[in-house]
């Protein structure tokens, strides 16, 4: 729902506020409701009404569900063949554990979300591992990072091939979840 706002305005002065602070708040209609005319034809005195909607206060991507047969084993292959941090490893009381990686520090956390649940009316109870698209992870060396990941076990369902916006790779993990490994050409990486 949006909120009015009464904004008034006075020729060579900004907009004075009678009412909320404009920030982070999207402005969908302005419309005058009085226009006075001073006796100074240099002054003329305007007061709007603004309607207002609040705005989403979405500040990054910070967590990515993987959905995985066993945490144990997905945990070993993040952390062990990917090279992946451990960020969170703990379980709730009552609750399923919860288990999180991320690439080298970065923001970002990949939630390894055990499959199934107790509770069949949740949204979560309908996934199901690699089932989902590919998730993309930079490189600067494709060739060479398939190659290692390779010697670790890794399964690449389509070799390193060179495109035109760069090198790529996909392979799975135990779970046939997708990822592709990117290196971008020199045209794309500016």
């Amino acid at each position: 729902m949006g909120q009015v706002l009464r904004i008034l305005y006075i020729s060579g002065f900004d907009f004075l506020s009678t009412g909320s602070i404009l920030l982070k708040r999207k402005v969908t209609r302005v419309f005058p409701c009085q226009v006075k005319k001073e006796d100074s034809p240099d002054i003329t005195i305007l007061l709007y009404n603004i309607l207002l909607i609040d705005m989403p206060m979405i500040k990054k991507l910070m967590q990515l569900i993987i959905v995985v047969r066993d945490q144990a084993a997905a945990l070993d292959f993040y952390t062990r063949v990917l090279g992946f941090e451990k960020r969170t490893d703990f379980t709730p009381p009552g609750s399923q554990r919860w288990v999180t990686v991320d690439p080298n520090g970065q923001d970002i956390e990949m939630s390894l979300f055990q499959a199934g649940t107790s509770d069949l009316n949740s949204p979560q109870s309908l996934w199901v591992p690699g089932n989902d698209r590919p998730w993309t992870l930079l490189t600067d060396d494709c060739r060479k990072d398939s190659q290692e990941l390779k010697t670790r076990g890794v399964k690449f369902l389509a070799e390193t091939a060179e495109y035109s916006w760069g090198v790529g790779a996909t392979f799975t993990d135990p779970d046939g979840n997708l990822f592709s490994l990117y290196q971008p050409s020199q045209q794309w990486s500016k």
